[in-house]
């Protein structure tokens, strides 16, 4: 009926992960450091747990994220996730070119480190570290953000997330490493081809009702602060 997550945001992911897109609630309390998704604070914590037992917390639903890989040898391989999914070059010492496509249009070709494709809920992740844009969740797009871009025109972009992006290595890059909400899962080569669409379904976050997500925003990052 109901997770309970003691710790941090890599212990809320770990718990998505454990649910594997079952519509369990989720109730996040911070004994970690940010705190982002375990929102609310440890000295809340018989108070908001009474009150998601009585069922009077707020039920927050966050789009997550689904990967499948397309192997060369003809397997397919399915991830799922709430915060992002991070193409990144591993233990190479050289940039990785993809070529990425939104459905059937091609997007442009990134030259970088890596490549952050993240949901609303993971805009203020590493996303936002590498320079993306918060993105409200209620907002029904995927984010796509290079990691140190060999050119300044990759630039971050907000696509709709109700079409696939497909994302695919050139043949001059030997391969990349496929992290899914921080775990390591693949090594892929340009024989592979990255799929990802919106998860078939949300995650269940609750929370206070006089809380919301700007509150958090303010809170958290400090968002809007000028000392």
């Amino acid at each position: 009926d109901l997770v309970v997550v003691l710790g941090g945001d890599g212990t809320f992911l770990s718990a998505v992960r454990l649910l594997q897109g079952q519509p369990t609630p989720i109730l996040g309390i911070n004994m970690g450091s940010l705190g982002f998704l375990t929102e609310t604070p440890v000295d809340e914590l018989y108070e908001v747990l009474n009150l998601a037992i009585k069922n009077k917390l707020t039920r927050i639903p966050r789009s997550s994220l689904q990967a499948v890989i397309h192997c060369g040898n003809g397997k397919r391989i399915t991830y799922f996730g709430l915060n992002d999914l991070v193409l990144e070059r591993g233990a190479e010492s050289r940039l990785i070119d993809l070529a990425v496509h939104c459905g059937k249009l091609f997007v442009c070709t990134v030259k970088a480190d890596g490549l952050i494709v993240a949901s609303p809920t993971g805009s203020t992740a590493y996303s936002l570290a590498a320079g993306g844009p918060i993105v409200h969740p209620d907002v029904q797009g995927i984010t796509i953000t290079p990691i140190c871009p060999h050119t300044l025109t990759n630039r971050p972009i907000l696509l709709p997330n109700d079409r696939p992006i497909r994302i695919k290595l050139s043949q001059s890059t030997a391969q990349a490493v496929l992290m899914v909400d921080g775990q390591r899962c693949e090594d892929l080569t340009s024989a592979d081809e990255l799929v990802v669409t919106k998860g078939n379904h949300p995650v269940i976050l609750l929370g206070m009702p006089q809380r919301n997500y700007f509150d958090v925003l303010r809170t958290k990052l400090r968002f809007g602060q000028r000392e």
